[in-house]
């Protein structure tokens, strides 16, 4: 019964290795070798505020979204950008990709 839920949970692994390639290719025109790569050159850092990320979620990131690397990408082009943090990522997305909107922000802040 172990070994075939190991086997099952292999399996799903895989499944998921292979559905994470399609996404890659289908949406950002990259590979997930090119992303391992990409991810390797950054030592694992987000492009913006370098904080460590991670590949994958596991165990001890206790479901943190934040922590888990995500591909930005122009959403008009579709064009791959670079390798984010959740944070980041979703802080690009709320202002829409507008700089100027970025830059309100930043005078804002100071």
């Amino acid at each position: 019964m172990v070994s075939s839920l190991k086997a099952a949970n292999l399996g799903n692994q895989r499944l998921l290795r292979q559905a994470k390639h399609r996404t890659l290719q289908r949406h950002y025109k990259i590979s997930l070798k090119d992303l391992i790569q990409l991810y390797e050159a950054a030592d694992g850092k987000c492009g913006i505020c370098d904080r460590k990320t991670y590949l994958v979620s596991h165990p001890q990131l206790k479901g943190k979204y934040n922590d888990v690397v995500c591909v930005d990408h122009d959403h008009k082009t579709g064009k791959f950008r670079g390798l984010l943090c959740g944070s980041c990522n979703s802080t690009l997305g709320f202002a829409k990709d507008d700089t100027k909107i970025l830059e309100k922000g930043i005078d804002y802040l100071n």
